[in-house]
């Protein structure tokens, strides 16, 4: 019998496939484990950095991509269901203290209550590559933010923001457009649609 050495080759490459995907599963399960919650069919990358991972809750069907980086350790990140994040995002709910007379910043320990302020991210908002969001902030229901786009301010929903800061560039709905779809997603209305004009989808300047 003729030995086959590719077909044995073959055989060994598909092995460590299987295990590679196994291991991955299981290091991916572990990280959501360590979430405060997350729900089914979330797929989150474990290359990111997960700092406070207790005060973590994903919805379900989050996808969080490469690179992420998260800091929850004082207050909590909250992400609705089928949130999309894209590589190398950033989620960050505390600031530094840089008021204080005659200390080095360096050697700053204390923490004002506004140092540390919770951020909401809402069902199927779209978070592009590189994008920075700050403490306090609430990303609207149905959003889009650009690839580097730095969040200050909360983002009503709906909303298209780019840039650092970041502002709307546009709405994604009307006010019709956004009940229609809001009944369609939802049975009702679900979102403040206040901001929202009655006309066309147009640029948040017109």
């Amino acid at each position: 019998m003729d030995y086959d050495g590719s077909a044995v080759m073959g055989v060994r490459d598909t092995i460590r496939a299987r295990i590679g995907a196994w291991r991955r599963r299981k290091k991916q399960a572990a990280l959501l484990a360590s979430f405060a919650s997350a729900g089914d069919g979330c797929l989150v990358y474990t290359d990111g950095v997960f700092l406070g991972p207790a005060n973590i809750r994903l919805g379900s069907n989050v996808q969080i991509g490469p690179g992420a980086w998260f800091s929850a350790v004082e207050a909590s990140i909250t992400i609705g269901d089928k949130v999309t994040l894209g590589p190398r995002v950033a989620v960050i709910t505390g600031d530094h203290n840089t008021g204080q007379l005659g200390v080095f910043l360096h050697d700053v320990a204390d923490k004002r209550p506004e140092d540390d302020l919770p951020v909401v991210i809402e069902d199927d908002a779209w978070i592009g590559y590189g994008a920075i969001v700050l403490k306090g902030v609430t990303i609207g229901r149905g959003s889009v933010v650009g690839a580097g786009a730095v969040v200050t301010k909360s983002v009503p929903a709906y909303s298209v923001v780019v840039g650092n800061p970041c502002r709307v560039n546009r709405y994604l709905w009307d006010h019709s457009s956004a009940v229609l779809h809001e009944e369609a997603l939802y049975g009702t209305v679900v979102s403040d649609l206040s901001h929202l004009a009655d006309s066309h989808v147009s640029r948040a300047d017109d």
